[in-house]
């Protein structure tokens, strides 16, 4: 059941977001986002205040037969994904 999502389909969805979790709206973060994270530790990044990691969502979950196309995928918190699961 696991698929890569392709490099290029993430990078497009990152460049395209409003950098907010398109389900509670909070202010994502991410390390080729200036003023999202800062370094913590060695190699280490840390979401500043507010802020939230962003993860990649399958609005129809792959466990209910949705696929790895772009407009299927949005861009949400850890918490939000956490969250919703296998739930459309």
């Amino acid at each position: 059941m696991t698929a890569t999502i392709p490099k290029t389909t993430r990078e497009r969805l990152y460049a395209d977001c409003p950098h907010r979790c398109y389900l509670c709206g909070i202010p994502l973060a991410h390390v080729n986002w200036p003023g999202t994270v800062r370094p913590c530790g060695p190699g280490g990044w840390t979401p500043i205040d507010g802020h939230e990691f962003v993860q990649i969502d399958h609005i129809n979950p792959r466990a209910r037969g949705g696929s790895n196309k772009p407009e299927n995928l949005a861009l949400c918190c850890g918490p939000c994904n956490s969250k919703k699961g296998a739930r459309t």
